[in-house]
């Protein structure tokens, strides 16, 4: 047995507040692995505004949590779950999408930002004609691309009028080709940036010059401008007919939409009925409701006839899409919100962007300068004109290569060797008809890579809070692989140790009063008489149904349940009784509840209460290891220190 916990007084430690940095004292140790104070507030910050509303900790009580925590990964570290490949993988995954907002220029990334939510203001429909050419063709033919190209632009009338007519002859997209061109309405981030570029820059009716995109080259013609249709969010209720649906079923599906909306305009309630009929289960729980969507989200028939509604409240008629029949909700219209209100939304989707490699460019630019890089001329020219020909289609480092420099970054020198081993792996990545212009092509590719590599690798010296989160992601990742080893597997296998806890904690486990009934909601005085009827003598009710249907599809529904005391006050008023309830809910329906059967309260058994059972072993099965763990590994909680810098962890 190691060292147990205690507490130690830093009564021979000068104050707190002669430190320079009170992030770097420390407040824990474990396995002589230090937590400081700056650490342990960026954790304890983060996660009391996640827990504050549910299980409020002090600082005290949450590094004693923060305790168990390292134990664990201290644990997992000792048994080399550091050292497995998958795990090795996940966390350089993980690390590389945190690196993500580091290794680029914020000026620039924040002046794409704010373009990109000018143009949101703004819908653009335009038109396009393109010539197809890959983003790596040879010169030659992104030469005759572009030649091909000019010769269609000069074939423009003044005034524009026959560009439908020389889309449909020359363009390379042949969808759009058969729109005479038309793209329809777009916004920002719909198109490739550099089409984007073209269309907000070029005024109605105008002609754009020339723009590459990865596609190939294309003139664009903006044929409208609008405001922003913004947002909607709507409800909608809905019958199912799409192309599986034989011509049977999609007319019972028009019938029964026809027939809500008949209810709808008598002034039934739409959430009612919309939980009663429609067969969109993923909505009609939530009253319909859909998430909130922009242009180009929805199928254009369902966008149309959402977009024409003007007031919340406001709905359509029965509308037809491939998917079935709607009668669509408005609930609420938006227009652009505030710029402070989606700028975080807006970065991260400028991030995704293929504008990130403008970001990317200047980003290197400064870092170039910022670690004064220098580059020999000489050596790359050299090394450059002695590239075999054809080394594009495959290359190897010549062994008797010697390692002349090539460039300099923050006094380390890079050289020849390395980069004819970049070339070696690369070749295919930068593809064209001139080896000179590629082997610089490649050497600027290279630089770039080495330039934000050797950034990442500075990443947690010089932004702590980077450190933090990097050392939060691979101690949660090591702490998943154990827990699915030591806690999550054994509980589901062990079944030794879960019955044995079962039996011991039985009186956990128990099932309520329940009621096993049919429930039928009837809209109609007289069906429900002559079903409370048939029910009450114990004879079938098919017969029944299928007439009170036949005219009406909504005239009666029936739906099995199993109902505990205490979830329907109607049963609950004669709770213990078998035979028929009748009462009218909320929305005026006629609703009978058959008691099939009364169960008492009784002892779960193992199956039944296996969720839950499975739960609290895993809950124990912690506990005990957490146990093991504090005999197992020495630590010391600095409780004095804690208390000093409390005030700092509290506001930091």
């Amino acid at each position: 047995m190691r060292m147990k916990s205690f507490f130690v007084s830093l009564f021979s430690v000068v104050a707190i507040s002669t430190f320079a940095q009170w992030q770097d004292v420390v407040v824990l140790e474990v396995d002589g692995d230090s937590v400081t104070a700056g650490e342990f507030a960026a954790i304890y910050n983060k996660n009391r505004n996640i827990g504050q509303e549910i299980d409020p900790k002090t600082p005290e009580e949450y590094l004693d949590l923060y305790l168990n925590f390292k134990l664990k990964v201290r644990d997992a570290i000792r048994l080399g779950y550091d050292t497995i490949p998958s795990v090795v993988n996940e966390f350089k995954s993980y690390r590389g999408q945190l690196a993500k907002p580091y290794l680029m220029d914020k000026s620039t990334d924040e002046k794409l930002v704010y373009q990109a939510y000018e143009r949101s203001k703004n819908d653009i429909r335009a038109s396009h004609i393109m010539v197809a050419v890959d983003e790596n063709a040879s010169p030659s033919d992104t030469l005759a691309a572009y030649k091909k190209m000019e010769r269609i632009r000069k074939q423009l009338k003044p005034d524009n009028s026959n560009f439908a007519e020389l889309a449909r002859k020359h363009s390379d997209d042949e969808y759009s080709a058969k729109q005479d061109g038309d793209l329809g309405y777009f916004t920002v981030f719909s198109m490739v940036y550099p089409f984007e570029n073209a269309a907000y820059r070029t005024n109605v009716g105008e002609v754009s010059k020339i723009t590459r995109s990865r596609f190939g080259y294309h003139i664009v013609m903006p044929t409208d401008k609008r405001i922003a249709r913004g947002t909607a969010e709507v409800a909608h209720i809905m019958t199912i007919a799409n192309e599986k649906s034989t011509p049977e079923q999609r007319e019972k599906a028009k019938a029964r939409i026809d027939e809500v909306y008949s209810k709808l305009t008598s002034g039934e309630r739409f959430e009612d009925l919309v939980r009663k009929y429609s067969e969109d289960k993923s909505s009609a729980s939530k009253g319909g409701v859909l998430n909130p969507f922009g242009i180009n989200d929805m199928v254009p028939e369902f966008e149309e006839a959402a977009f024409s509604l003007v007031r919340g409240g406001d709905f359509t008629e029965p509308i037809q899409t491939p998917y079935g029949f709607h009668i669509i909700k408005m609930i609420e219209r938006s227009q652009i919100k505030p710029f402070e209100e989606v700028e975080r939304e807006l970065t991260k989707k400028v991030q995704r962007d293929e504008r990130s490699n403008l970001t990317r460019k200047t980003a290197v630019k400064k870092l170039k300068d910022a670690y004064g890089f220098k580059q020999n001329d000489r050596n790359l020219s050299r090394f450059i004109k002695g590239l075999p020909e054809g080394f594009n289609t495959g290359y190897e480092v010549p062994s008797n290569l010697r390692d002349a420099p090539l460039f300099e970054l923050d006094g380390n020198v890079y050289g020849q060797r390395a980069f004819a081993k970049y070339i070696s792996k690369n070749y295919r990545n930068i593809q064209g008809d001139d080896p000179e212009g590629l082997g610089y092509a490649h050497f600027d590719a290279w630089v770039a890579s080495e330039v934000m590599d050797y950034e990442d690798s500075k990443l947690e010296e010089k932004y702590p809070e980077f450190k933090y989160l990097v050392e939060e992601y691979r101690n949660g990742i090591l702490l998943f692989e154990m827990l699915e080893d030591k806690i999550w597997k054994p509980s589901m296998t062990d079944t030794v140790g879960l019955t044995q806890f079962f039996e011991n904690n039985r009186d956990n486990y128990i099932m309520p009063e329940q009621a096993d009934v049919v429930q039928y909601t009837v809209t109609s005085k007289k069906w429900v008489k002559k079903l409370e009827k048939a029910l009450k003598k114990g004879k079938p009710t098919d017969k029944i149904e299928s007439k009170a249907t036949k005219k009406d599809p909504l005239a009666v529904t029936v739906d099995s349940a199993v109902i505990a005391r205490g979830q329907n006050e109607h049963l609950d008023a004669q709770w213990g009784e078998t035979g028929v309830i009748r009462f009218i809910d909320g929305d005026d329906a006629h609703v009978l509840l058959h008691v099939k059967n009364v169960m008492p309260q009784r002892q779960k058994e193992l199956e039944e209460a296996f969720g839950s059972v499975s739960a609290d072993y895993q809950a124990e099965l912690e506990r005990r290891w957490v146990e093991s763990l504090r005999d197992d590994f020495s630590y010391t909680i600095f409780s004095d220190a804690l208390a000093e810098v409390e005030s700092y962890i509290l506001n930091e």
